[in-house]
């Protein structure tokens, strides 16, 4: 989906920017009301909660990354801090998109008591059911207190089963264009042959 020439400019001191929504949206309970066009976004903060009840959102973390939240979909902002950004995604799916990380910004996303560190640009998706990350693109580490921390690179995927982490050899490319990021794309193939296929990952 193509975002419009003003939702590509926001610039903001921390994480939880509310980029782009549709539908109904909601941060603790409360409907999102914005005006993009007037420079007019909404926020999430410390502490609080965001659903999308019906429709999506976006939600710019550190610059250069963004947050994808499908309908149904819950997490709850732990840090808004560009140095230490840390989500609690609580249903649904949600999907990382990592065009830049700067050297002094970190994203965890923390899953099921699991610490998932997007290390390297690339593409990722967390499912709450069934339980798991897949990472089309990138490299992310996860961390679990009950065992040693296990890396997942482009192709992989980990499942989350009880208080085990399960790394699956490989993943399918699903090819969904309909919601495609121009900015993610043009992110991921800066440094790619024409001819290198590139995964881009609705949230459906």
């Amino acid at each position: 989906m193509l975002r419009p020439a003003w939702a590509q400019s926001v610039i903001s001191a921390h994480s939880g920017v509310i980029h782009y929504k549709e539908g109904q949206v909601e941060v603790d309970g409360k409907p999102v009301k914005q005006d993009p066009q007037k420079g007019q976004f909404g926020e999430i903060k410390a502490g609080q909660k965001l659903i999308v009840k019906d429709g999506q959102a976006e939600i710019l973390l550190t610059p250069g990354v963004f947050l994808r939240v499908a309908e149904d979909s819950s997490f709850r902002m732990i840090s808004n801090k560009l140095a230490d950004t840390r989500i609690e995604v609580l249903s649904g799916s949600v999907i990382g998109e990592v065009g830049e990380l700067l050297q002094n910004n970190a994203i965890t996303l923390i899953f099921n008591g699991v610490d998932v560190s997007l290390l390297k640009r690339g593409l990722y998706r967390i499912d709450f059911d069934p339980a798991q990350l897949r990472v089309y693109d990138g490299e992310a580490r996860v961390s679990a207190v009950s065992q040693e921390a296990v890396t997942a690179k482009k192709g992989r995927a980990i499942l989350f089963s009880g208080n085990s982490l399960i790394l699956r050899a490989s993943i399918t490319c699903e090819m969904e264009f309909s919601l495609v990021s121009t900015r993610l794309l043009a992110a991921l193939t800066s440094t790619r042959s024409v001819s290198e296929p590139t995964c881009i990952v609705a949230l459906t």
